[in-house]
């Protein structure tokens, strides 16, 4: 660094990192036209002025210039997309992780920094769908293993349609053991109803007594505390939770029967009480950026020292992993 009033305010360093190629050789192409004979031209002003003009858009738009050197693209190379929940990019970003690999490969100067990010709403609702869909395989999977202990993982079971319902109306009737009440104003399902329900009230504490002999009228001194009797509890049988494929109205139950819900309302039902995180959120923005830094080094020739994870903002800036070259 320098105190001259003279000297640049651009990212040279940047500008250099993103114009040196493997061999050490910065090639420029500046748009030179003229005579030599002209007292007037002056190549070095020419030649000036296009560094000046490439440290520019190193400062403003780095991205564009490593996109138009290796394969095209511009300033959405420096994010990666994801789907709500989701720990990899879009099918639509590997092209981007490709124009990137050949860009770190090409110009060995270039440093990059990786931050996850996550959207509160989208990725929220997400997980919790994500969640539910892991616990119905898992659900599946320990059915499976009570028949052949060789079951596959988790992870490799397939649950098929028929099984989904079955399993999500297990944990309907799980958690609304006494039945599916009515909806609310906003057509959410209330708070489940507790497992076990009190049948007798509790028998109020006795006061402890001293004991009299009838024969000799003597008083003894022991006393008897009498520890106050515990209530039955009787367990709630689960009342049968009937799912629907179907539109909820045209599949409503028929007076006396246990009501009918959709597939979908049910898991709109079991996801909102699924809880999600602060942490969680981070988590997700944590690993979304390793999954890009992981893309990146996959065929080996990117030195991983090259490659920064930085901490995801807290409030999160959406389903994106941000890029930043230095």
């Amino acid at each position: 660094p320098t105190n001259s009033p003279q000297a640049t305010k651009l990212p040279v360093r940047l500008g250099v990192a993103l114009l040196k190629d493997s061999d050490g050789n910065i090639i420029l192409d500046p748009p030179i036209s003229g005579s030599l004979d002209d007292p007037e031209f002056r190549v070095g002003r020419v030649v000036l002025n296009t560094i000046i003009n490439l440290l520019v858009k190193a400062a403003t738009s780095p991205f564009s210039l490593i996109g138009a050197a290796f394969g095209g693209g511009g300033d959405e190379l420096a994010y990666q997309d994801f789907g709500p929940g989701a720990q990899t990019p879009l099918e639509t970003e590997l092209t981007k992780i490709e124009t990137l690999r050949k860009a770190l490969k090409g110009r060995p100067a270039l440093n990059l920094d990786i931050t996850g990010s996550y959207d509160a709403a989208a990725d929220l609702d997400a997980v919790r769908e994500l969640t539910l869909t892991k616990q119905v395989r898992f659900r599946r999977w320990e059915e499976l293993r009570k028949e052949n202990p060789n079951t596959p993982p988790a992870s490799e079971i397939v649950v098929t349609p028929e099984d989904e319902i079955r399993i999500i109306g297990l944990f309907m009737a799980e958690r609304y053991p006494a039945g599916v009440p009515a909806p609310t104003v906003d057509g959410t399902l209330p708070p489940p109803a507790p497992l076990y329900r009190p049948m007798t009230p509790p028998a109020p504490a006795k006061q402890p007594v001293r004991l009299v002999s009838r024969r000799s009228g003597r008083v003894f001194d022991s006393r008897v505390y009498m520890t106050p009797a515990k209530p039955k509890v009787e367990p709630v049988k689960p009342v049968g939770i009937v799912l629907a494929t179907g539109d909820a109205a045209a599949t409503a139950a028929t007076p006396g029967a246990a009501p009918a819900l959709t597939l979908a309302d049910a898991r709109r039902a079991l996801a909102g009480g699924i809880p999600v995180t602060p942490e969680d959120l981070l988590k997700l923005a944590d690993q979304r950026a390793q999954r890009v830094r992981d893309a990146l080094l996959a065929n080996g020739e990117i030195d991983a020292g090259r490659l920064f994870l930085t901490p995801p903002a807290p409030e999160g800036k959406g389903t994106r992993v941000f890029l930043q070259l230095r």
